[in-house]
């Protein structure tokens, strides 16, 4: 089995070299649930009850989850549980399903990341205070930060998360268009698969080296109307007020903002736009 350098010596706070095994790493970071079509699940949009269905595909639109339910053509679907002894109470109510509420709740600081080649988004949630700090780090700085969060976190006795988002986990997850020639698309390959790498070492080095609570999440729906669905900073700010979290950042970029949206929606918090439009 192959095996791997990782320079760490230009980090300031980083003075060692690390053996990395690339094909554990990969088998150890955490995977979601995986459905199978034809699979029995249970469905919910915002604000209805859950109903009984086939999983049928995972969709790379608003709605995350294709599903059928009453032998009718395939629809998507916000939230989607499998079907079994601890979720058919469910049926008919729109409650949360407890487990993953409990376990959104009992961090008191989640850093969300969003992976970037060149610069990380990094947010900063403090969930007891109700607010975010937002920063752009390159790989090195980010291998700075996060040790010196995790001490500061075991000082004050808070419960710290880190939240990477895991794009290599979707496999719809490309960002070619339509009109694209083989140079732009073998271009944006190249760019997706130098960031896939990049999120495994993230997600590698925060679990293994330093030993923090890590959760790989799959890519939030692009439902927004920023390019390609992605959020601006007006609705990144709106969406932060009116959920009651304070954040006084003037200007963001995409990379941040992202980065906002994996920690806010590994909190538990009740997300709602100021004024109640999206």
């Amino acid at each position: 089995m192959e095996m791997k350098d990782i320079d760490l010596t230009k980090c300031a706070n980083c003075r060692f070299r690390a053996k990395v095994d690339e094909k554990k790493v990969v088998e150890d970071i955490p995977k979601p649930y995986e459905f199978k079509k034809g699979e029995p699940v249970l469905l919910r949009d915002n604000g209805f009850v859950w109903k009984i269905g086939v999983f049928t595909k995972m969709r790379s639109d608003y709605f995350q989850y294709g599903a059928m339910t009453n032998g009718l053509d395939e629809c998507g679907y916000h939230f989607c549980l499998p079907y079994n002894e601890r979720t058919m109470h469910l049926l008919g109510t729109a409650e949360d399903y407890k487990e993953e509420q409990e376990m959104r709740e009992k961090y008191d600081i989640i850093i969300g990341i969003d992976p970037d080649v060149n610069r990380n988004g990094v947010a900063v949630l403090d969930t007891f205070h109700a607010s975010m700090e937002l920063f752009s780090y390159s790989f090195a700085e980010l291998m700075e930060f996060l040790p010196i969060r995790k001490e500061r976190a075991d000082a004050e006795g808070d419960r710290l998360l880190v939240v990477v988002e895991a794009s290599w986990m979707t496999e719809a997850n490309w960002h070619g268009r339509s009109g694209d020639n083989r140079r732009q698309a073998s271009s944006k390959g190249y760019d997706v698969g130098r960031n896939h790498e990049t999120g495994k070492k993230i997600v590698e080095m925060a679990k293994d080296h330093y030993g923090l609570q890590v959760r790989c999440k799959h890519p939030l729906r692009k439902c927004w109307s920023g390019k390609d669905g992605k959020i601006t900073h007006w609705e990144l700010m709106s969406l932060l007020e009116g959920s009651g979290v304070v954040c006084t950042r003037k200007v963001t970029n995409q990379e941040e903002r992202d980065a906002a949206l994996l920690a806010l929606d590994a909190s538990g918090i009740a997300m709602r736009m100021k004024g109640g439009v999206r």
